[in-house]
């Protein structure tokens, strides 16, 4: 993840690390849960038309076709953990488990992020040995740094959420603007389907609209990216190097860990 680092050219330098990508004002990410085929008819193409990215979250027992979702990874959108058979709480063994196929099956990503069916956070200490963070439905927009990784607000979309039109994305992310935070919003079936509680494509290319009209405030990323995002801001460290009337050199460090998965 690149930092987005301002100074002044001074006898005594002051240096900001943007609070999002930037230094935009926000950031919003954009969950498809469960797989939805609408989700690729209706969607996919809208964030291709505004290129931005979003993150995606099929159930692996359904049964998810993995070349849709290696596409979608080929573009720079990502793939995450749903659990394997969606039951009320995720069993320890999915939390694993699901990760384990998601990485079998697609290329050019680590799968370390998820979303708990039914909104159920499953074992914390279990989840940290595989993911960096995971999504609860609050309906909240948050500020710029979660209390908990693994319990990251959202904002329920669609026909039984408070999330159903484009004024009411729009409104979400305005909010997200002047509070200097980040709104992730759940979103499940695109359109009219048989699937949970779909959100019309007027409403999401409302939202997307909205970002691209406010693309020096809003930053428009996947779930993975805005976690790393926050947390090695949060943690840069910035030495200067050198100080000269014409250049300067820093160097920035942090103490997280590489490997991936975390």
């Amino acid at each position: 993840m690149i930092l987005s680092v301002a100074t002044t050219f001074a006898q005594s330098s002051a240096y900001e690390v943007g609070t999002w990508k930037g230094f935009r004002s926000s950031a919003a990410t954009f969950t498809f849960d469960d797989g939805c085929a609408t989700q690729f008819t209706y969607a996919v193409p809208l964030f291709d038309k505004y290129k931005y990215t979003a993150s995606f979250y099929p159930v692996i027992s359904w049964g998810p076709n993995w070349s849709n979702f290696q596409s979608l990874v080929n573009k720079g959108h990502e793939v995450g953990s749903h659990s394997v058979n969606h039951g009320q709480t995720m069993p320890d063994s999915e939390i694993s488990s699901s990760k384990n196929t998601i990485d079998q099956n697609i290329s050019g990503q680590v799968c370390n992020t998820i979303t708990y069916p039914n909104c159920n956070e499953p074992s914390e200490s279990e989840l940290a040995k595989y993911y960096i963070g995971g999504r609860i439905c609050d309906g909240q927009v948050m500020g710029s740094t979660p209390s908990n990784y693994f319990r990251i607000g959202s904002v329920i979309c669609g026909n039984t959420g408070s999330c159903n039109s484009a004024s009411a994305f729009q409104n979400q992310m305005q909010s997200a603007i002047n509070k200097k935070g980040w709104v992730v919003f759940l979103i499940h079936e695109v359109e009219n389907g048989s699937e949970y509680s779909p959100t019309a494509t007027s409403a999401i290319e409302g939202a997307l609209s909205f970002a691209s009209q406010n693309d020096s405030k809003v930053w428009v990323c996947t779930f993975r990216d805005a976690i790393l995002y926050s947390k090695e801001r949060n943690a840069a460290k910035i030495t200067e190097l050198t100080n000269t009337a014409t250049e300067i050199t820093m160097k920035i460090t942090d103490d997280l860990a590489n490997d991936p998965y975390k």
